[in-house]
């Protein structure tokens, strides 16, 4: 390019010497040079320019890969933000049935723990009730073992009853051979005085009272032999040991007395214990045959039963 140009400038010289002077020449020299320089930064313009072109043309090129993986991206970014709007619709989807899971277990446990305190006051309530039974029991055992001390000692008068069984019998012949005697005696007292009538009915009615109070012992005592077996067995019953049968005689109710009661809503008892089941009550005055069972008690028939009365009730 920079040949080109001197050519150009070395015709334009040659054509116009003839015509121009040297003052001229070397304005035109100095137009030239300045000329040549203008066009040597132009050719320097020209080759900046067309090396920015190629730059321009690279960057153009870089900038349209750029924009291609630009897409690209945004087309992968498009498809992730796709899949994850996917995923976060499945993970709500899952944190909503998870809510809803825990709000049944939460329902649940809440009704687990109200039954857990329902079980807890069932429990408290049955350990309650456990206590008063351990009380129960423990009075019942206090009551079996007084018993067992009072059947031991009924135990110990058995032999006593039989040696009174044995003299009941031999009270029984006494008292055959009273009245076969008395028999004979109003016999003889008859046949003494049949004149007179009046004396031997009174000694009939003398001797018939004495037969009947005979009687009336007779039954009293086994009316009182009934009521200590039926005693016995329901002792026995209660402590879980087997009693014999036992007798009883005749002396026993030389120990039986009318005693006057001295104190009001005087219980009787099914034993000889405080706390036994009251089966009935004596008012102030009221009279009562017992026999003494202890220091503390008495002993006497309620209704055809044997029932204890406090020795307090006659003092």
């Amino acid at each position: 390019m920079k040949s080109i140009n001197n050519a150009l400038i070395a015709l334009i010289v040659t054509l116009a010497l003839p015509a121009v002077s040297f003052a001229d020449l070397e304005d035109l020299s100095s137009d030239m040079i300045e000329t040549e320089t203008i066009m040597a930064d132009s050719e320097a313009a020209l080759l900046m320019a067309e090396e920015t072109e190629k730059q321009l043309t690279h960057e153009r090129a870089q900038e349209a890969q750029i924009r291609k993986q630009a897409q690209k991206q945004e087309q992968a970014a498009l498809s992730a933000k796709k899949k994850a709007d996917a995923q976060i619709l499945a993970n709500e989807t899952k944190i909503k049935l998870a809510r809803q899971r825990i709000q049944r277990e939460k329902k649940r446990i809440a009704d687990l723990q109200k039954a857990q305190a329902k079980k807890q006051q069932e429990l408290e309530k049955s350990n309650g009730e456990l206590v008063r039974n351990q009380s129960r029991r423990d009075q019942a055992m206090k009551i079996r073992g007084q018993e067992e001390q009072n059947l031991q000692k009924v135990v110990g008068k058995n032999k006593q009853v039989a040696a009174q069984s044995k003299k009941l019998a031999d009270e029984m012949k006494k008292i055959e051979q009273t009245t076969k005697v008395l028999r004979l005696k109003l016999k003889k007292a008859y046949a003494q005085s049949r004149g007179d009538q009046a004396h031997h009915e009174k000694l009939i009615a003398h001797y018939r009272k004495i037969l009947e109070g005979a009687h009336k012992h007779i039954n009293e005592l086994e009316v009182l032999i009934e009521v200590d077996q039926a005693y016995d067995q329901r002792l026995g019953q209660l402590t879980g040991k087997s009693i014999h049968p036992k007798q009883r005689t005749l002396s026993g109710l030389n120990l039986i007395t009318l005693a006057q009661v001295k104190k009001s809503n005087c219980a009787l008892r099914a034993y000889p214990v405080g706390h036994s089941q009251i089966l009935g009550r004596y008012n102030t005055g009221e009279g009562v045959k017992v026999s003494k069972h202890n220091s503390a008690w008495y002993a006497t028939v309620y209704r055809g039963e044997k029932a204890f009365v406090e020795q307090s009730c006659f003092q």
